[in-house]
């Protein structure tokens, strides 16, 4: 089942436990999920907080005060260095996504936008959120990709890596970030790392990148697109994946414990098709190294 056929028959499920005892699990918070990586690379740790968000989806189906909440509770962690990990936007565009609105506390400010003003939008808030930390880069998504216009980007691009490498040095600790055009809409290439002298991070916003492109030369791969299946019925649990090897649908992969490679999938924030996450976080991931 594609994701959003089973998007849009689950949002009839949805909309009938909404009223129900099960509404509870409606999730609109932002869940904190923190992982040490010093324990798994100790000759690197030097006290470096890395803040990790994808899929915000703003749009009319984000609400304004979550993301306002997303932009506070990153600042709050004080983070030396903010990645973001693609699809900043979502244009409905669907027949179903358009008659789903009424599910959400939708943000009328989007409502009835040219795709073009949408994509105008949400840069600018975009660009207004990031500008008060002091390392941010961050790489395109799909959506990204289908909804923005090469000149909207003007603005990021000191802080947009696709197929590029940046080098820098926070906290005495020699980094190297690589950020991947999009797998799906773009043309993605592999980092190419030729040795483990620095610290070594790897963006792309779709986890299919680590299982075909990437050879292992890093320590830190991060993506995001998958949502977790951005809704999870009972017994069935997610019935889609968005992802060709179900290894890198949510959450930590650790590979070669012994020379070790993380990737963390995150369930990212926002959503699409429909504007509800059910038994799915929104998520900001701390890392700690």
């Amino acid at each position: 089942m594609r994701r959003r056929e089973f998007l849009t028959i689950a949002s009839g499920i949805l909309a009938a436990l909404q009223r129900g005892a099960l509404a509870k699990s409606l999730t609109n918070d932002i869940t904190i999920t923190k992982i040490n990586l010093a324990q798994h690379f100790p000759q690197y740790a030097v006290g470096l907080r890395i803040v990790f968000v994808a899929d915000i989806h703003d749009g009319p189906y984000l609400d304004e005060n979550l993301y306002i909440s997303l932009f506070d509770c990153v600042k709050n962690e004080k983070p030396d260095l903010l990645l973001l990990g693609g699809d900043y936007l979502y244009v409905p565009y669907s027949a179903s996504s358009l008659l789903l609105h009424g599910l959400s506390p939708r943000n009328g400010a989007f409502i009835g936008k040219s795709k073009h003003d949408h994509a105008v939008q949400a840069i600018e808030r975009l660009q207004q959120k990031i500008s008060s930390f002091p390392e941010v880069y961050m790489v395109l998504g799909n959506h990204d990709r289908h909804n923005m216009f090469s000149h909207l980007l003007r603005p990021l691009a000191p802080h947009l890596l696709i197929n590029r490498k940046i080098n820098l040095t926070i906290k005495g600790l020699p980094l190297e970030i690589y950020g991947s055009d999009d797998f799906i809409t773009g043309f993605p290439r592999k980092s190419r790392f030729k040795n483990f002298d620095s610290f070594k991070i790897v963006i792309a916003h779709n986890p299919d990148h680590f299982y075909y492109m990437e050879d292992r030369r890093f320590h830190l791969g991060l993506s995001g697109h998958t949502h977790w299946g951005q809704i999870s019925l009972p017994i069935i649990g997610p019935a889609t994946y968005n992802v060709q090897n179900p290894k890198y649908y949510e959450g930590l992969v650790m590979e070669n414990p012994t020379n070790p490679n993380i990737i963390y999938v995150t369930a990212g924030v926002g959503t699409v098709e429909m504007p509800i996450r059910y038994e799915v976080p929104r998520e900001v991931v701390i890392f700690e190294l």
